[in-house]
């Protein structure tokens, strides 16, 4: 028990980031949410970065060819990524924060869809993964992406993550879905049956109630049947111990100027229990 003290003492505890749980989405290829969670803990092989590490390298941005490169360059600063980033915030009609990583998510608005909220999560990776690619194509490929190139790039990963998203959209997000390919998912509702109430025949008279569950129990509906001779209040299907329930019951008992009430039913009372009395003085 003391070493496992002091092992719990001396280990360093692991802080959840608020952004951790966001970019690991199915909807996100692991490889390309790995490209945020390096870029938010300043991981990624730049030159910048491999200088640190002891490598001697000549540095210069390769999409710019104007800087030297870093992370906060090559993401944040160069024209290829600022013009991506100007361009993906009018697809989404939001002002995206790229001065840092961790403004970057913070586009997505307070109050929308679970899929739209997708959308714009995946296009915000999407966007850092393309400009990490455009960037290796130019060192190690003869591959020359283009500003359009990497727009069809990032539209296309989005209509693939936004259509294998597991959020659910509402009606009035079909336009903006459609703007990237992307197919709604409707949440499932189940059919309306029309039910069509008929007056029940005399004496009986239909009374309605529709109150909360209180305490975990609930109550089904009341009937009575009125007579000038007699009135009589026969309670059926009461379900669970609700006296929230009986008491609004009674209560539109009382509002028809019923007569002294008897109570009745399926529990053969032949005259008002005691334990009702301490509920329900007026029975008395």
């Amino acid at each position: 028990m003391f070493w496992i003290s002091a092992f719990d003492y001396l280990r360093l505890r692991s802080v959840t980031l608020p952004w951790a749980e966001s970019i690991w989405r199915a909807a996100i290829p692991p490889s390309q949410s790995c490209i945020y969670w390096r870029l938010n803990h300043n991981k990624m092989p730049t030159d910048e970065n491999l200088r640190r590490r002891g490598w001697i390298v000549v540095s210069i941005c390769s999409l710019c060819l104007s800087k030297d490169e870093s992370s906060d360059h090559l993401f944040f600063r160069c024209p290829f990524a600022d013009h991506l980033w100007e361009w993906i915030s009018n697809k989404l009609s939001c002002s995206i924060d790229h001065s840092t990583a961790d403004t970057l998510l913070d586009c997505r608005p307070y109050r929308c869809s679970s899929q739209v909220s997708d959308i714009y999560l995946v296009a915000v990776v999407h966007t850092l993964h393309t400009i990490w690619w455009a960037r290796n194509s130019l060192r190690y490929s003869e591959v020359t992406p283009t500003l359009h190139s990497a727009k069809v790039r990032i539209h296309s990963f989005i209509a693939m993550s936004g259509n294998v998203s597991k959020g659910k959209c509402l009606p009035s997000d079909s336009v903006f879905l459609d703007s990237f390919a992307v197919s709604p998912h409707r949440r499932m509702v189940k059919d309306i049956v029309l039910v069509v109430w008929k007056p029940p025949t005399a004496p009986w008279l239909k009374v309605n109630t529709d109150d909360s569950v209180i305490g975990g129990h609930a109550a089904c509906g009341g009937c009575s049947a009125i007579t000038q001779e007699r009135s009589v209040a026969h309670l059926f299907a009461i379900l669970g111990h609700s006296l929230f329930f009986m008491q609004r019951l009674w209560q539109s008992f009382l509002q028809l100027s019923m007569l002294p009430v008897t109570v009745g039913g399926i529990f053969g009372w032949r005259a008002t229990p005691p334990a009702l009395l301490e509920f329900f003085p007026t029975l008395s």
